[in-house]
């Protein structure tokens, strides 16, 4: 599991080339440097994780504050899953959103995973600018 692993919200001092990199290692896919550092602090709440000095998660959630979030880029470096890691974090962001109403968008195998962890789908949820096969 992820005994070893140090969960943080702070991005002060964040490297953005290295959470560039690891969402291109999680995704095959990242932004550039520029572009994570302006999600990330954006973001109302950002969760990451550590081994160490070595960033191994990370996951940020968007939100006025009172009523609603969501969560975005809920990522796991390969050498690091299965541990729990992500689990970890996408336990701790919930707990710092508190009463809020939370929503994600995932990847079709991933529906099962976020279910276990209390998710459910939601009925009226509507998308803008999303590919083709990923809306009805």
């Amino acid at each position: 599991m992820a005994e070893d692993i140090r969960i943080s919200f702070d991005i002060v001092g964040l490297d953005w080339a290295e959470v560039s990199s690891l969402y291109r290692v999680a995704f095959g896919f990242s932004l550039s440097a520029d572009a994570m550092e302006k999600s990330f602090s954006n973001a109302y709440k950002v969760c990451t994780a550590w081994d160490g000095d070595r960033l191994c998660g990370a996951v940020y959630a968007i939100s006025e504050g009172v009523l609603d979030a969501t969560l975005h880029g809920l990522a796991v470096h390969p050498d690091y899953r299965g541990r729990g890691i992500a689990t970890q974090m996408l336990t701790q962001i919930v707990k710092q959103l508190g009463d809020m109403s939370i929503l994600l968008t995932t990847d079709p195998e991933h529906v099962e995973y976020y279910r276990r962890l209390g998710f459910k789908r939601h009925k009226a949820t509507m998308a803008l600018r999303f590919p083709d096969d990923e809306v009805e």
